[in-house]
């Protein structure tokens, strides 16, 4: 989260958030507004400035401007939040008439009497621009990387002089004039830099200034944050990546003060208002510190990145770049070597997590424990694929004549020029339409294109052959040629409805067919349905004993009084049965409406909790003639139940019509329900 105080408001505070949200809180009252307008990406700076638009309710015009990760910096009214704010960059490139494209803006700040307003940039740029219509003043080009922060210094008291080095010995900085305050303006960057630059009297100027009044340098990581010392501006303070905050002694361009007790990366920084020598900073590690300057024995900041990961040399280039994503592949899997907390890192940094922590001297500090400290195996698949990395071109023919002999490249390169600005044709007899067909005119590129598809054919990438023919346009040609070689994919099925309903259901049909052979029926009759052909689909997925995905199929698109939905309850039931799932095989009898069988099916089932349920079902379905003899069947069980007697719940051997014996009793003992598998019984109960 980002904070800044109103400049003149006492309790007014604005705020944004990693989401990219934009508020303003006031401790008095605490009320609180969000703004109408939000980044895309989380909020890296904000200021209270002169607003360009006219707010006629507000008598010193104060906006509040915000600029977030996508790159985009918002002025936003701070008694009308709920409005949608004025996109700075837009206005900036109408009031100044960009030329070309600016870049992606990280960094705002005004100038303490909102006069200047200085943005920092991607690339590394700062722009100076002179309030009310923001017109562009200077523009500073030292830095090499993305801007992280931008702080202004008003310096009323002994003006800062700097000294540098140069070819002649020690020279000073021009002064700025005696009459108006000293403006510094600092600026810290992705290229381990901090800039210092005397904006006293600048002047309008379009040519960049590329060298800054004072340069400091000595921290081995990005520096996020800087401060200026509000006792004493010639001194500075940043906090860096390599876990240190440092104090600059800006005049002289060295260390003054260098704090190491931090366990993690140092994300803030600031000085105390109060206490002339006492500096507060912020890290990873979830830590507010306050330190004192002189109490430090390091002067200058660690020569070498403590928190730098650190790798062994290897002359193998696969492990090195796993070693950079801290895994190492061993026989098809990857061990992860160390996992760290990720916390909200400062403009989502690719760097990787701190593998070392120095040791500390401070005792409040406790060292940061890892989320998870057991290596964890995983798939290679699961590890994702090295950003920026693409996939392989589509045109492999020209991709190798790319990397010929010099020879080779020369005849090319007159070959080109001939067909694009001579008169006369020429053709190089050495040279094939892969070595030209990219550069030279229309018809070459088709020849090329075509040239590629065979060469893929020929190798059976028939997928990548395909999307040439959509590349041309030839999509009718192409999906002829992938049903005669049975090489239809979803992909190609998406763009054959272009070619007519007949050729679209030709190229379904052959899927269907390829689906099958590589047994994905689900799929295939998925295909089916969208024929239309519901029948066939549930067929084939019925001679297949998909019975559960043939079921769904027909009880929603099937009358419920079809004969088809009967037939596949009855074969999956018969299919149970022979399995010895009774359950599932009694569930689909009953749905099939065949009560009588799915009692049978219950009697092979002679406990007294399978008894009781049979004796539920009778009477719910009505077999009056049947309850007798399972009401016997079930005191009988409950006799041999209370004597210790076991009963074989299903017979290896089941007896006729599939009602099972009742071991350990005598054969006059056997229950009277076994009439009821006679087939006289049978017959006249069907």
């Amino acid at each position: 989260m980002v904070v800044s105080w109103h400049p003149y408001k006492e309790g007014v505070v604005s705020f944004g958030t990693e989401e990219g949200r934009i508020g303003v809180y006031d401790v008095n009252s605490g009320s609180m507004s969000i703004s109408g307008t939000h980044h895309e990406k989380p909020v890296y700076s904000m200021s209270w400035g002169y607003s360009p638009t006219k707010f006629p309710d507000d008598p010193f015009k104060t906006g509040l401007y915000s600029c977030g990760g996508e790159g985009i910096v918002f002025c936003h009214k701070p008694k009308e939040m709920g409005k949608a704010a004025v996109n700075v960059n837009s206005y900036l490139a109408a009031e100044n008439k960009y030329k070309h494209q600016p870049p992606a803006r990280s960094a705002v700040d005004w100038e303490f009497d909102a006069k200047l307003l200085a943005v920092g940039s991607s690339n590394g740029v700062i722009e100076i621009f002179k309030a009310p219509n923001l017109q562009l003043l200077t523009v500073f080009q030292y830095h090499t990387r993305i801007i992280n922060k931008l702080r202004w210094g008003r310096n009323e008291g002994d003006r800062v002089v700097f000294k540098k080095s140069g070819a002649e010995g020690v020279t000073e900085c021009p002064d700025a004039p005696p009459d108006q305050p000293q403006l510094l303006l600092g600026s810290c960057s992705d290229d381990n830099l901090i800039c210092v630059q005397d904006l006293s009297s600048i002047a309008p100027s379009t040519t960049p200034i590329l060298k800054s009044d004072q340069t400091l340098r000595g921290h081995t990581a990005r520096i996020t944050d800087i401060d200026w010392n509000p006792h004493n501006f010639s001194f500075l303070v940043s906090s860096c990546y390599d876990g240190t905050a440092q104090v600059w002694d800006v005049e002289q361009g060295t260390g003054v003060s260098s704090f190491r007790g931090h366990a993690g990366r140092v994300f803030s920084v600031r000085w105390s208002h109060t206490k002339l020598d006492c500096v507060y900073s912020g890290s990873d590690e979830f830590t507010v510190r306050q330190w004192r300057v002189s109490e430090n024995v390091e002067k200058e900041p660690p020569k070498v990145n403590p928190l730098a990961p650190s790798h062994k040399p290897n002359n193998n280039r696969k492990k090195k770049r796993n070693a950079k994503k801290n895994v190492v592949i061993s026989e098809n899997k990857v061990e992860v070597v160390s996992v760290s907390d990720k916390v909200n890192t400062w403009r989502q940094s690719p760097d990787p997590p701190p593998c070392e922590v120095p040791e500390l001297d401070s005792a409040a500090t406790e060292p940061v424990k890892p989320l998870i400290s057991e290596p964890i195996t995983v798939s290679v698949s699961d590890v994702k694929r090295k950003k920026g990395s693409r996939g392989k071109s589509l045109l492999p023919l020209a991709s190798r004549r790319d990397h010929c002999s010099k020879t080779e490249q020369a005849d090319q390169i007159v070959q080109i020029a001939h067909d694009m600005f001579a008169d006369k044709p020429f053709r190089d007899e050495s040279l094939t339409v892969a070595d030209v067909g990219l550069y030279s005119n229309r018809s070459k590129t088709f020849e090329l294109i075509a040239e590629e598809r065979r060469n893929h054919t020929t190798e059976n990438h028939h997928h990548q052959a395909a999307l040439l023919g959509i590349w041309s346009s030839d999509i009718s040609g192409t999906v002829d040629h992938a049903i005669q070689t049975k090489t239809v994919t979803e992909s190609l099925l998406s763009v054959a409805v272009m070619c007519g309903l007949e050729k679209y259901k030709e190229a379904v049909r052959c899927y269907v067919a390829q689906l099958s052979a590589s047994r994905d029926f689900v799929t295939a009759a998925s295909y089916l349905l969208i024929l239309g052909e519901t029948r066939q689909a549930i067929t084939m997925l019925v001679a297949e004993e998909c019975f559960r995905d043939a079921l769904a199929i027909a009880k929603m698109r099937l009358s419920p009084d079809d004969e088809m939905l009967k037939n596949i309850y009855e074969k999956w039931a018969g299919k149970q049965e022979r399995e010895m799932q009774f359950d599932s095989a009694i569930k689909c009898y009953l749905a099939s409406g065949d009560a009588r069988r799915a009692i049978m099916v219950m009697l092979r089932r002679k406990d007294v909790a399978s008894l009781e349920t049979t004796l539920k079902v009778v009477e719910i379905v009505r077999e009056e003639e049947m309850l007798p003899a399972i009401r016997a069947a079930l005191e009988e069980a409950r006799r041999l139940e209370e004597n210790s007697i076991t009963v074989e719940v299903v017979d290896e051997d089941p007896g006729v019509n599939g009602i099972d014996k009742i071991t350990g009793l005598e054969n006059g003992d056997r229950p009277l329900v076994e009439e009821f598998a006679q087939p006289s019984v049978l017959q006249n109960g069907s």
